[in-house]
């Protein structure tokens, strides 16, 4: 492996992900529960991950905060906190969950753990990886994920491990294509730049995580996508259409005529990101909702959304976040201080639905 340390600024929402963690001890934490399905000891595991700790430098971050916040890519994997624990009964997701996000990762020492399920055989059940969200995305956790199951398919752990290089933030690439963003950091403008609907109101620092387990049927998804398919709309169009007739049936909800879609942007950047990288490669669009959505057909609004969706991608509209990286400190701290806004019992109950 080459020694060279690598390092480079984080993005403006790099560094407000950052710092939103840091504020609310843990709130912007990404918790992924992987079932193992075959014969697997936690020796064999930990190897496999101590070769993707060599391989993707974000995994070997962590954030130096001086005049910027600055990626510093030299963690040990020794330094990771790991933990195995044994199951004597079935996973308990809520509860785990819950314990997961009070487990803070400070990002000036790390940005990622990994706690190992083992059965009474000691073979591992469960893997749980805790990862800052500044640092990656759902779809790079599942690139972590395939990259590990072909490594101990290969018995490929003795190996020496070149690292892949650094990738810049997003931000700059997706200017580079052409893309271009709204004037603030997020959709709404500076004083709303984070709001975001929540049960009780409260300081950032006082948030506690809660979480309910939900899985559409699979029936469900195969349905939908039947039902799209002879208009060829996608699967997402039609749960933001579900969302939106959902959410104007619920009294007191008539201002939420938005949908906020995040979208992977690898392939949009110049030059593209290939999939073998991991990090945060997501960005959003604004979707708007027509109004009277519930009287709407079901299928015209999901094809609305999805013209939506596809004038953002072919650049007719703006992305839904300023395409800038330029800030000041100060300006981040101070924006992930903001409250949220309070959110109602219908609205709660319709997002734990949903």
């Amino acid at each position: 492996m080459n020694s060279r340390v690598l390092s480079r600024e984080l993005g403006r929402q790099e560094a407000l992900y950052v710092e939103l963690t840091r504020q609310s001890k843990g709130g912007l934490q990404l918790i992924t529960f992987t079932k193992v399905c075959e014969p697997l000891t936690p020796e064999s595991l930990c190897k496999g991950f101590a070769v993707l700790h060599q391989h993707h430098p974000l995994l070997r971050a962590r954030v130096v905060k001086n005049a910027h916040y600055k990626w510093v890519c030299d963690v040990k994997f020794s330094d990771i906190p790991i933990k195995i624990l044994q199951l004597n009964n079935p996973l308990n997701f809520e509860l785990e969950y819950a314990r997961q996000a009070e487990n803070y990762l400070d990002s000036e020492k790390y940005t990622y753990s990994l706690t190992i399920f083992t059965n009474d055989k000691g073979l591992v059940e469960w893997v749980v990886f805790n990862n800052i969200h500044a640092v990656m995305d759902g779809r790079s956790i599942m690139t972590i994920y395939l990259e590990l199951d072909r490594l101990l398919l290969e018995n490929y752990m003795e190996a020496k491990v070149e690292s892949l290089p650094l990738q810049e933030s997003i931000v700059s690439r997706l200017k580079d294509a052409g893309y271009v963003g709204e004037k603030h950091i997020f959709h709404g403008g500076e004083e709303n730049s984070y709001n975001r609907l929540v049960e009780t109101p409260a300081p950032v620092g006082e948030r506690r995580a809660n979480a309910i387990a939900r899985l559409l049927n699979p029936d469900i998804i195969r349905s939908l996508a039947k039902i799209g398919k002879p208009r060829n709309i996608r699967i997402t169009s039609m749960l933001c259409a579900i969302a939106s007739i959902a959410a104007e049936m619920l009294p007191g909800l008539k201002k939420e005529t938005e949908i906020v879609l995040a979208m992977d942007v690898r392939g949009l950047c110049d030059p593209p990101i290939s999939i073998e990288h991991v990090g945060s490669f997501s960005h959003t669009t604004c979707l708007k909702v027509l109004k009277g959505a519930a009287l709407n057909d079901f299928l015209d609004l999901a094809e609305d959304f999805q013209f939506q969706v596809l004038s953002a991608l072919s650049k007719k509209t703006p992305l839904a976040k300023k395409l800038e990286s330029v800030y000041k400190v100060s300006d981040i701290e101070n924006m992930a201080a903001k409250p949220l806004l309070q959110m109602s019992p219908l609205w709660q109950e319709f997002v734990y639905q949903i």
